[in-house]
């Protein structure tokens, strides 16, 4: 954890962040201690014809001497006589003088800590780096105190999406759009649909999102674009050609656009249009991986397995984390009996993603289809060791074994 972190998770422990907004009533600054002296001077100095201290002294076993024997002392050990009671006087105004200027300064620019632009920094901080619950208490402070609510209240959902809380933070992703309909509100919370399959929340929530005023003609097409996509899921293919089709009056040289009209044709059994939609995307961006692999479906449903093959190879070279890609591949690979490409591939993904079981079963299977059967084994095994009840897992260990 960083200096900075730690520095912010220790004031938020201490509540130095949470109530910095506003302060308790008990509490007592450096500054109102001055103020309480300060007050005390001015009435001291309303007498003009005096000079007021207020002096503390330690009582001493002997007497204290009279003010005689002191410039009797002073004069004999040589002190200078300008030390004088004015003197002291002036010094000590000049103190409070200071004092109250520093007060003032401090009173109209407050300390960075009470700043609202600083606390929601400070959280930004905090979610940064993982503090998500101490982020979510500032962020709740500032929302409280009536800090740029729907700010706060996006900060809040930010950090409960961050834990995987989609129910928490879809409510408070719709409490910041209550009160500020703000694009990036509906993009965050359209976007948290959609990665947790809830496209017909998402397309009520961008279809709300077209209504918001002063949107760019870029932000209507990235609407319109990703409603054609809930609606092609959701094999709602009208609406889905309706959106697509307003996406495409804005932006018509979208090579992702084409990307996904082509896959909607594919989903309608159509082919010949999909692959002419990819092979557009492809004019307008050569290093698009997903139209080089819709190229490969286009031409699995045309049932040309050796073309499909091909094509997959060439979109995991631009981008080897594609699953889907992958397992076309697989597909193809079975249907060809040809599976050193698979084979490297899959072992490529495999080592440099997080563990996924249907990622190595179905590598296991293609190390047992090449006849590598110790191989294959050990992908099983460390399947079973994390899911005994894998029945693919255990018939493919069955196999294994009587080869």
């Amino acid at each position: 954890m960083s200096v900075e972190v730690e520095r912010i998770r220790k004031l938020v422990s201490d509540g130095q962040l949470v109530d910095a907004v506003e302060l308790p009533s008990n509490h007592r600054r450096k500054t109102d201690l001055l103020l309480d002296l300060e007050e005390a001077l001015a009435e001291f100095d309303d007498d003009a014809n005096y000079a007021h201290f207020v002096v503390r002294v330690k009582r001493s076993e002997k007497p204290l001497p009279t003010a005689e024997e002191v410039a009797a002392s002073s004069n004999s050990q040589g002190i200078d006589e300008s030390f004088s009671l004015d003197t002291l006087v002036s010094e000590t105004l000049e103190m409070s003088r200071e004092l109250s200027e520093d007060r003032e300064k401090s009173a109209a620019e407050p300390t960075e800590k009470h700043d609202p632009a600083y606390l929601f920094e400070s959280a930004k901080v905090l979610e940064e780096n993982g503090e998500h619950e101490l982020a979510r208490t500032v962020y709740r402070n500032l929302a409280k105190k009536g800090h740029s609510i729907a700010k706060a209240l996006a900060g809040i959902a930010r950090a409960y999406e961050a834990e995987r809380n989609v129910n928490q933070a879809v409510h408070h992703y719709e409490e910041a759009i209550a009160y500020a309909s703000e694009v990036s509100y509906y993009q965050a919370l359209a976007a948290l649909q959609i990665r947790v399959g809830r496209d017909a929340h998402a397309s009520e929530t961008l279809i709300r999102a077209l209504g918001a005023p002063g949107l760019s003609d870029l932000q209507k097409f990235d609407f319109h674009k990703s409603l054609g996509n809930c609606y092609t899921r959701m094999e709602d293919h009208a609406k889905a050609e309706h959106h697509y089709l307003r996406a495409y009056e804005l932006n018509s040289d979208s090579d992702s656009l084409q990307v996904n009209v082509g896959t909607l044709a594919l989903q309608k059994g159509d082919a010949e249009a999909a692959r002419k939609h990819f092979e557009r995307a492809l004019e307008l961006n050569a290093k698009n991986d997903r139209a080089v692999s819709g190229m490969g479906m286009a031409e699995m449903a045309s049932g040309k397995a050796q073309r499909a093959h091909g094509f997959f190879v060439e979109s995991l070279k631009l981008n080897p984390n594609n699953l889907g890609t992958l397992f076309n591949l697989a597909k193809c690979a079975y249907e060809l009996k040809k599976f050193d490409e698979a084979a490297r591939l899959f072992r490529g993904y495999i080592d440099t993603n997080p563990p996924n079981t249907n990622v190595l079963y179905t590598y296991a299977g293609i190390l047992y289809h090449q006849g590598k059967y110790g191989a294959a084994k050990e992908e099983v095994d460390r399947i079973l060791a994390s899911n005994p009840d894998h029945a693919g897992a255990r018939e493919l260990g069955e196999l294994i074994q009587k080869a």
